[in-house]
């Protein structure tokens, strides 16, 4: 729904609607899963905090270097996409180490029963 009413002022309009129909969906989501599950939305946020911050400072480095690089748009979109990627995982690590350890362990399973 967000979509059909921001598609035509911008992409930044349409970001800004998902995000916001996101967090209304999240209310529902939360209450229901604490009552039915006892997964409370305290248990919640220290479940995904250290992964929203980890991703909400890779993506302020991304936007911060895309706004002083002077450089060929696809080069700067590699080069931006690379540094995310990298500071997220490093961040993860050195505060969440559980959390990073569980996401490689997961891929490694996908590439091992693949073979």
């Amino acid at each position: 729904m967000a979509l059909l009413i921001t598609y035509r002022y911008g992409v930044i309009e349409i970001l800004v609607g998902q995000i916001i129909i996101s967090f209304i969906n999240y209310i529902p989501n939360s209450y229901f899963s604490s009552r039915l599950l006892g997964y409370g939305v305290a248990e919640q946020v220290k479940d995904f905090g250290p992964i929203l911050m980890a991703a909400s400072l890779a993506a302020l480095c991304g936007y911060l270097f895309i706004g002083i690089s002077d450089i060929n748009l696809i080069l700067e979109i590699l080069v931006s996409g690379l540094m995310m990627s990298l500071i997220y995982f490093i961040i993860l690590f050195l505060i969440d180490r559980k959390t990073i350890s569980q996401a490689f362990q997961f891929a490694r399973g996908i590439l091992t029963r693949n073979k």
